[in-house]
């Protein structure tokens, strides 16, 4: 979606979110498999502590207080597949995209 509008955005290899980007109007974008992928850090992390609140919780703590996906396994699929549902309008009316 054009709007325009500039956007800040962190280029990640895998689905992340972080600590140190809450509250920063900060994009993630990364590429798994054959698709790229760019999402609204705090909307997609709001979505998915609806799904999975123990692992964002659990990470915090540590002293990274990230939460990312190996490559290799099928988290970011199934993480985003488990919100995907949930998001459709947010990311709609935020611009968020997947593409190919």
């Amino acid at each position: 979606m054009v709007t325009g509008t500039q956007i800040n955005v962190q280029l990640k290899s895998r689905m992340h979110f972080a600590k140190k980007y809450l509250r920063k109007r900060i994009w993630i974008a990364f590429r798994h498999a054959d698709k790229a992928y760019l999402y609204p850090h705090d909307a997609l992390l709001a979505q998915y502590l609806k799904v999975n609140p123990m692992r964002v919780n659990k990470a915090w703590r540590r002293p990274d207080g990230a939460v990312h996906w190996k490559k290799s396994d099928k988290g970011p699929s199934v993480a985003l597949e488990a919100v995907r549902d949930q998001m459709d309008v947010e990311l709609s009316r935020s611009g968020a995209a997947d593409f190919e």
